[in-house]
């Protein structure tokens, strides 16, 4: 199982499907907002795909969904490969080119996508059966297989619409371009029936559409700027022709290319033949392949996002069916026709070692295998059908082996090298990073545990605790948490859709209702407050922390400043800020120039320059007035890095005592540039190097990649631990609150004056609130969370979450499945009229 979104996002999402099939059977529950989702999030939303294949989650034993999951991902593979089939038969193939058909498809390198991002089969199974549904509708057939596949498709992963259907209509133009008796009228029509049962799909997909396009509305990794290249770099080109044959991971972005020795063989083959039914097959092999190569026409199909070939499935599609049609063919094949087919394997060969020459280790042996098989072609005519087409399936098999051999042996690109151990997914979840010590913690108040930097810990792993643990990673994301974790500048994965802790930045970890820190027994660091051991686990040594001050989600203040004054602060002056007043979305009770704020000790301060360095491991040290007993941060604001030979960049930060480490370990940073996929917008960083004791005189910023590091400005800060404390003990955590695993968070307050109730959940269009059965305003705050507006009294506070969007969609698919129904009732008596008159 790869440990990469295969096992930290879906396999974690599969278990806890189980878990909440299993409540909703058994308990009557349908929890819907999770709080153990990092520090809050909408779990259907978030994971859920409504892939019938994982309910079965539901029957298995969370010690045993590891190996229920591995069999879904491997019934998904052999989907693909009966879809296939299926299309390739009704498209008149014989049956066993069929079938070599869909064992090069099935088997091919984009099938690997699939084994750690389980979301990239399923176009591989449904987009076969669309395509049979566009030519039902090309020969007035029935539309509803072209209705059910794209409706279906939308359910199960809404992303892959958007270049499906551009797919399905170059296919389709492409088909009506080369129609003979083509006419204005006919085109007419067919677009009409193509766009009415579209939009039936989409209705009855809307259940799931309305609520995601809702969050993908507000998801600013969508809108960033990013760098296109007009062309890809040479190993890019290197890699694809090589890869071709066996395997290559174009730009690591999800997207594979890998075919065997015999798809290549007929693709060569395929251009050969003159034949007017495949110059549609023709001509879709020349955009397609040339689109592969154009990084714009990547970026255009994601979206026009950055460039990521991810549509390979709908290429692969393509050259299966080119095996398909030519495996027959190449039986009957003129002299000239084969001397064609060995010498274009010969210059695939050649190329492979001159202009295409990445000194690919297994290129030699993909070479031979090609030209034997290209000069058995010349003897194909030789045996007889029956074992010639015994022969081809044979071939098909041993040809995909090939690929799967380079990616996987040792040697070569050994992937299993990013698998985690087989068995061991549950428990390395449920056994590291602190989660023995959650069970014998009291959480009844719904507070928060977070872990110290240097713990290891399995991302979402949190969620199968139920307890937040402010670990999240996801491409479904709530941007209110980005936003804020962007404000403070936090020192954490620099992608919008993961984070893990607040870097231990104990006035924030207070605020947003961190109760238990967790470590192990060798780790002596702990944040400014959070010194009263609460449990000890009895597995992995491992030790929760508490402060000796209440902490809880809610936290009463008496003041409110806006966000866009906030905004203007630097990020440590936002931390210090965000101590003593709330910071709200509109208006608001004071001016951050009537507060009097700490804007802690500035050691050190520099403006807008460049740092060039020109070997790997350069750093600058930085001296300041020895400081002792403080705690030391480095901002570090508008970083950009400009290098197109690299994606990102790290950088470490470590405190110094006479030029000695005062620290075992440094800090590290790391940053994308805007070549890089995973690129999300920050360019600020805070940096917390935590209480030292010892004295401390300087600072080293080491820059592991070289090149030209461009900054607003550098600054270092100490902050004395006894304002720490007196910014944490100064929050008012007098609300009783608690969560009901209800999609409901509770909270009592009684107030003698107007105050502002901050509630640490993250903010969602679909939280209402009730001050006693009232429905109230909510204000955004903080920049990622909720706050209200409390009048003098006893208040009773109720937050109640539904999905934003979920009743509008469920409406308009119950609309459009009754539509639909009648609509097809529709057209099939008009054709039964039709040919009852004929």
């Amino acid at each position: 199982m790869h440990y990469v979104d295969t096992y930290t996002m879906h396999y974690n999402a599969f278990v806890y499907m189980g878990k909440w099939l299993r409540g909703v059977f058994f308990d009557h529950s349908i929890n819907i907002w999770e709080p153990a989702i990092g520090y809050g999030s909408d779990f259907f939303l978030t994971f859920f795909s409504w892939d019938p294949l994982d309910l079965i989650s539901v029957f298995v034993k969370e010690e045993c969904a590891e190996t229920a999951f591995t069999v879904m991902l491997i019934v998904r593979v052999y989907l693909t490969g009966l879809s296939f089939l299926y299309y390739a038969l009704r498209k008149g193939a014989e049956p066993y080119a069929a079938l070599c058909g869909a064992i090069v498809f099935a088997f091919s390198s984009c099938v690997y996508l699939g084994l750690y991002q389980a979301m990239f089969l399923i176009p591989m199974y449904i987009f076969p059966l669309m395509l049979s549904g566009a030519d039902d509708i090309f020969d007035n057939n029935r539309d509803i297989l072209y209705i059910l596949s794209l409706t279906l498709l939308a359910i199960l992963n809404f992303y892959l619409v958007y270049m499906s259907m551009i797919m399905l209509f170059i296919y389709c133009l492409i088909k009506w371009i080369l129609r003979s008796g083509r006419t204005v009228r006919g085109l007419v029509h067919l677009l009409i029936r193509f766009i009415v049962d579209s939009l039936f799909a989409a209705g009855i997909a809307a259940f799931q559409l309305v609520p995601r396009a809702i969050i993908m509305s507000s998801m600013g990794r969508l809108n960033l700027e990013r760098n296109v290249p007009v062309l890809y770099s040479k190993e890019f080109y290197d890699g694809m022709w090589q890869g071709f044959t066996a395997t290559f991971d174009m730009m690591n972005r999800d997207c594979n290319i890998g075919f065997s020795v015999l798809v290549l063989l007929c693709l060569i083959a395929l251009f050969t033949v003159k034949d007017k039914n495949l110059r549609q097959l023709k001509i879709e092999a020349v955009l397609m392949t040339v689109g592969l190569c154009i990084p714009a026409v990547g970026s255009v199909m994601n979206g026009f996002a950055y460039p990521a070939n991810r549509f390979i499935w709908a290429y692969a599609i393509l050259l299966s069916l080119a095996v398909t049609v030519m495996i027959p063919k190449l039986r009957s094949f003129s002299r000239n026709q084969k001397f064609i087919l060995l010498g274009g394997t010969v210059i695939y060969f050649v190329a492979g070692y001159t202009v295409f020459n990445k000194y690919i280790i297994h290129f030699p042996i993909v070479a031979v295998m090609l030209i034997l098989i290209a000069v058995a072609v010349f003897f194909a005519d030789k045996i007889s059908y029956e074992r010639y087409k015994i022969i081809a399936v044979i071939l098909s098999c041993i040809t995909v082996i090939v690929p799967a051999f380079f990616q996987y042996s040792k040697g070569f690109t050994n992937f299993f090298t990013s698998n985690i151990d087989a068995g061991m997914a549950y428990y390395t979840s449920v056994l590291t990073g602190g989660m023995p010590t959650l069970k014998n913690i009291n959480n009844d108040d719904a507070t928060r545990y977070n872990h110290s930097p240097e713990l290891y810990h399995v991302p979402n792993s949190s969620m199968l605790s139920g307890i937040s643990g402010q670990d999240f990673y996801c491409n479904m994301y709530n941007e209110a948490i980005y936003d804020f974790h962007d404000s403070i500048a936090l020192n954490s994965e620099p992608s919008n859709f993961s984070y893990d802790g607040l870097d231990g930045r104990s006035e924030l970890m207070a605020l947003t209702g961190v109760k238990h820190y967790i470590v192990s027994e060798n780790d002596i660091r702990l944040p400014v407050g959070y010194d009263v051991e609460e449990v000890r686990s009895d597995k992995g040594g491992y030790i929760s922390y508490t402060p000796s001050s209440s902490i809880t989600l809610f936290t009463l203040f008496d003041k409110s400043v806006p966000e866009d004054e906030y905004m203007l602060l630097t990020p440590f002056e936002r931390q210090q800020m965000l101590m003593h007043a709330c910071v709200v979305d509109g208006d608001a009770t004071s001016h951050i120039s009537d507060l009097e704020v700490s804007g802690g000790n500035i050691l050190y301060s520099s403006e807008d320059s460049t740092i060039q360095t020109a070997e790997a491991d350069e750093s600058i040290v930085i001296s300041f007035e020895p400081q002792e007993d403080k705690v030391i941060y480095v901002s570090i604001e508008d970083l950009t890095f400009d290098d197109d030979d690299y994606y990102f960049f790290n950088i470490e930060v470590e405190a110094l005592s006479n030029n000695e480490a005062v620290n075992e370990s440094p800090e590290k940073m790391k940053g994308f540039t805007k070549t890089c996929h995973l690129y999300g917008g920050k360019d600020d960083w805070l940096v917390n190097l935590g209480l030292i004791r010892e004295g401390v005189d300087s600072v080293r910023i080491s820059f592991e990649q070289p090149g030209s590091y461009h900054y607003g400005s550098i600054r270092i800060y100490s902050e004395d631990p006894v304002a720490v404390l007196s910014n944490i003990n100064g929050l008012d955590h007098s609300v009783d609150g608690h969560w009901d695993g209800m999609n409901s968070y509770y909270a009592e307050v009684e107030n003698d004056s107007p105050r502002i109730l901050f509630a640490a959940i993250p903010y969602s269009q679909g939280w209402k609130a009730f001050d006693n059965g009232k429905e109230i305003d909510i204000i955004k705050a903080d920049v990622g969370f909720m706050a209200l507006r409390l009048d003098p009294g006893t208040h009773y506070i109720e937050f109640a979450y539904t999905t934003p969007g979920s009743d509008a969609g469920r409406i308009i698919s119950l609309i459009s499945v009754i539509g639909c129904i009648v609509y097809l009732r529709i057209m099939d008596t008009r054709k039964n009229k039709k040919k009852q008159e004929k």
